[in-house]
């Protein structure tokens, strides 16, 4: 228990990671079940039957289960596979489960594409940088870009024809998502909220009608049906659906906050949460800054973001936080909180920032 405890501790630090802890034990479930959420009271733990899961949202894909050992081996291994893919079953993680795969299955054609042999090539491109005056202070860092655009891209290349990638985002997988969601066939599981308009509750038939539409009749047919969809004055259903935001929830649980996480996932690489030990963040044009309670967003051409010397000021425009449906940029605070902002293209917003370079690393 104390060993479950610090790696969860870990994971809370690293801003949280999928986890499945499989306890095998001749012990009552009950009884172990109960030692564990006392000891992760901190944690926020909820006790579900034979497993735990945790209110904490860095521990929302964290899960410990216990198996008893009256379960034979082979059965064993059968229920882990089963724990394993409750726990990770989705669109999503399905394709970014192909698409580690598909990098797994190709490492040998990528290897041969950039191999050893292209060393003095990529050396020269080197030597290209350095002979620019303008260019040789900043030339490894222009170089480590270029190398890992390079091998990025040949990745993405890799993962935009992998058929078992565009199987699992696919027409007929997401018509079978309903089916998996909707076991009891419930008529009203499925909620969309359009712009400001009360959500229209329905089932999995007229959601996989929907997944599947391929053109305005139908859709238009489709959003008719009763219940209706909502519409405004001087606007058709179908007009009222195309120009709003359309928020899917499920078993009326409140699905906004997974809505703010995509979309951030969306608008930033990197964040003060995903940041790995060491890496120091680079300001420079699209960068993201919080000053005190206010965000404003570096527009800095990245040409005047290089070779500083002195203290310099950076062009920044101030982005307002906003709490309604109409945004620009997500992001995640340090207390893992997503804040909508609102960028206003006014000059009236944009403010001059000075930073000073930071000392040459050893």
């Amino acid at each position: 228990t104390k060993v479950i405890k610090k790696i969860i501790e870990d994971d809370i630090k690293n801003g949280g990671r999928l986890r499945l802890f499989v306890i095998y034990t001749a012990e009552n479930q009950e009884t172990v079940l109960d030692t564990l959420a006392t000891i992760l009271t901190e944690q926020e733990p909820l006790k579900n039957n034979n497993y735990i899961d945790f209110k904490k949202s860095e521990l929302k894909l964290c899960r410990i289960c216990i198996i008893s050992k009256q379960t034979n081996e082979k059965g064993l291994s059968e229920e882990v596979i089963k724990l394993f893919t409750e726990l990770t079953v989705g669109i999503l993680s399905n394709a970014a489960l192909a698409s580690i795969s598909e990098m797994r299955d190709n490492t040998h054609n990528i290897l041969y594409k950039f191999n050893k042999n292209l060393d003095p090539a990529y050396l020269s491109h080197v030597f290209g940088l350095i002979s620019s005056p303008d260019m040789r202070e900043q030339a490894h860092e222009v170089a480590f870009d270029y190398a890992v655009d390079l091998i990025s891209e040949e990745i993405k290349s890799e993962l935009q024809i992998s058929p078992s990638i565009k199987s699992s985002l696919s027409v007929e997988t997401l018509s079978t998502w309903p089916d998996y969601i909707n076991i009891e066939n419930k008529p009203d599981i499925f909620a969309i909220k359009v712009g400001e308009k009360e959500p229209v509750k329905f089932g999995s038939q007229r959601m996989k009608r929907l997944l599947t539409v391929k053109n305005d009749q139908d859709l238009d047919n489709i959003l008719n049906e009763s219940p209706q969809f909502p519409r405004k004055k001087g606007k058709t259903i179908l007009e009222y659906f195309k120009e709003n935001v359309i928020e899917l929830s499920i078993n009326g649980e409140d699905s906004s906050n997974t809505h703010l996480e995509l979309s951030a996932i969306e608008c930033l690489r990197r964040d003060k949460l995903s940041i790995v030990k060491g890496h120091i963040p680079v300001l420079k044009q699209g960068s993201v800054l919080k000053l005190q309670q206010e965000y404003f967003i570096c527009i800095q051409p990245i040409c005047d973001s290089v070779r500083l010397e002195n203290e310099t000021g950076f062009i920044f425009l101030k982005v307002e936080k906003i709490d309604g449906e109409v945004f620009s940029h997500v992001v995640r605070d340090e207390e893992q909180n997503y804040r909508k902002l609102k960028l206003k293209k006014s000059s009236k917003f944009i403010n001059i920032i000075h930073f000073a370079p930071s000392p040459n690393k050893p």
